[in-house]
């Protein structure tokens, strides 16, 4: 909770959009089961990560791979992001 008169300020981090990542593996036919299964994590972790749930570090980077491999991109090619907003202590 905000305190009134709190010298905090609302900023915008950039985050990478599991959701995007996830449907863009579905739009080239690697479904969220085939995707827990090539990932090692249960079917259940998969779809928080699609309800918003970030994946630990290990996972995320192995998802991440996968995203790459599944769809051509270079390693250079970042994953896709969204914007959030934060709270910030001055």
């Amino acid at each position: 909770m905000r305190r009134a008169g709190s010298r905090d300020r609302l900023s915008l981090v950039e985050r990478i959009d599991w959701f995007r990542v996830l449907a863009d593996l579905k739009h080239a036919r690697v479904s969220n089961l085939e995707t827990a299964r090539r990932l090692g994590v249960a079917p259940a972790t998969v779809w928080g990560w699609r309800m918003g749930s970030e994946p630990n570090y290990h996972d995320g980077e192995a998802l991440i791979a996968l995203w790459r491999q599944e769809l051509d991109h270079a390693v250079t090619v970042s994953a896709p992001r969204t914007a959030c907003p934060v709270w910030l202590d001055r």
